[in-house]
C-alpha cells in the first residue's frame, strides 16, 4: 500500500513540474511572438513580481502605477487597472445601482478619460458586460453590453462563481491581489495610505440600491449604492503598444512607461 501511494505521488509531483514547465515554456514563446517591449509582454503571472508587471502612464501630467494584469480582456486588447485608489472617493448614484450612464459611469468616461488624454490613442473602447436595469431588483440575471473607455471590474472578474458580468481574471485568485490603498486626503474613516474598499460595477440583484465592493483585506462586500467608495479605473489598451523603461520616474529604479 506504502509503495502505491508512493508511486502516485511520484506521478503527480512530476505531472504538476511538466504543467509548470510547459506554462514557461508557452510564456517564454507567447514573448517571442508579442515582443518584448509591448505591454502585453509584462503581464501578470505567478511568476512575477509586481515591479515585473506594474507600468507607468501620465494622469493629469504626472506618472501614475498601473498594473497589467490580463491579456484578451476582448480580443487583442491587454487590461490594465489603477494599482492605488484615486485621491477622491465616489458614489454610484443617489438612488438606483444600475452601471450605464450612472455618476462613477460618466465621471470614469468624462472628467477621469480627460485626465488621461496623453495615451488616448491608445486607449479601447472596449465592450463590458453589466446586469441589465430590469435585473436589479428582482434577482435576474438579464445582462447587456455597453461600451466604455474607462469602466470599473465585475464581482465575477474578482472571482465570484455567482454572477453573469464578464469572466473571472486569474490575477485575483490571490486574496491579496484584491488589496489596494487610498493616497488621497484623510476622512473620517481612511488615512492616507490605509487599504479601503473600493467600488465594483456589479449591484446586488436583490436590491435596488445596493452594490458589491473589494474590502480592505481582499473579500467582497455589499453596500449603498449613495454611499462613498475608492475608485480604481480600469481600461484596455491594445496589446500591441509599445513600452519602455525609464529612469526619474521612481527613485533609483528604470520602470516601465506607456506613452
Amino acid at each position: 500500500m506504502n509503495k502505491v501511494k508512493k508511486i502516485l505521488t511520484s506521478k503527480v509531483f512530476i505531472i504538476t513540474l511538466l504543467f509548470t514547465v510547459i506554462a514557461f515554456i508557452s510564456l517564454i514563446a507567447y514573448k517571442g511572438v508579442i515582443g518584448k517591449d509591448t505591454i502585453s509582454s509584462i503581464v501578470y503571472n505567478n511568476f512575477k513580481g509586481k515591479d515585473d508587471y506594474r507600468v507607468y502612464v501620465k494622469e493629469d501630467g504626472k506618472y501614475v502605477p498601473f498594473l497589467v494584469i490580463a491579456n484578451e480582456y476582448v480580443p487583442g486588447s491587454t487590461l490594465l487597472l489603477r494599482e492605488s485608489i484615486l485621491s477622491e472617493l465616489r458614489r454610484v448614484n443617489e438612488y438606483n445601482s444600475y452601471y450605464k450612464d450612472s455618476e462613477i459611469d460618466r465621471f470614469l468616461n468624462g472628467e477621469y478619460y480627460n485626465s488621461l488624454k496623453e495615451i488616448h490613442h491608445l486607449i479601447k473602447n472596449t465592450s463590458i458586460e453589466i446586469y441589465s436595469k430590469e435585473a436589479i431588483g428582482f434577482s435576474g440575471n438579464e445582462t447587456e453590453y455597453i461600451n466604455r473607455h474607462i469602466f470599473l471590474l465585475s464581482r465575477k472578474e474578482l472571482g465570484s462563481d455567482f454572477e453573469n458580468e464578464g469572466k473571472k481574471l486569474d490575477y485575483f485568485n490571490k486574496t491579496e491581489n484584491r488589496i489596494s490603498y487610498y493616497n488621497g486626503e484623510a476622512t473620517s474613516w481612511v488615512h492616507q495610505g490605509e487599504a479601503t474598499s473600493w467600488l465594483l460595477r456589479t449591484p446586488v440583484g436583490s436590491y435596488f440600491s445596493a452594490v458589491f465592493s473589494a474590502t480592505y483585506d481582499g473579500a467582497v462586500s455589499i453596500g449603498n449604492a449613495f454611499s462613498l467608495y475608492g475608485i480604481r479605473p480600469a481600461f484596455c489598451v491594445d496589446s500591441s503598444a509599445k513600452i519602455k523603461k525609464k529612469e526619474g520616474i521612481v527613485n533609483g529604479k528604470k520602470v516601465y512607461v506607456l506613452e
